[in-house]
């Protein structure tokens, strides 16, 4: 974590996926669930880091505003 602080446990929330270098990072911060809006980034490559990684991916629907799962971690 930056200046000291911990990410490790902590969930990000963010407006689209990431892409591979920040996929990796946060994979190294040892976050534990990822969330953001419905993708739109044709890239996919980091999100398939992150579940690769064993990290939670959830998305947030703009029209419904609920959380809504679009995967299986398993």
């Amino acid at each position: 974590g930056l200046l000291g602080h911990s990410s490790t446990g902590c969930t990000v929330y963010c407006n689209d996926i990431p892409c591979e270098l920040c996929a990796r990072m946060m994979i190294n911060a040892s976050i534990v669930k990822y969330v953001s809006f419905t993708p739109k980034y044709p890239n996919t490559n980091g999100i398939n880091l992150l579940k690769l990684a064993g990290i939670e991916v959830a998305y947030y629907d703009r029209l419904n505003e609920e959380e809504l799962k679009l995967h299986d971690n398993s």
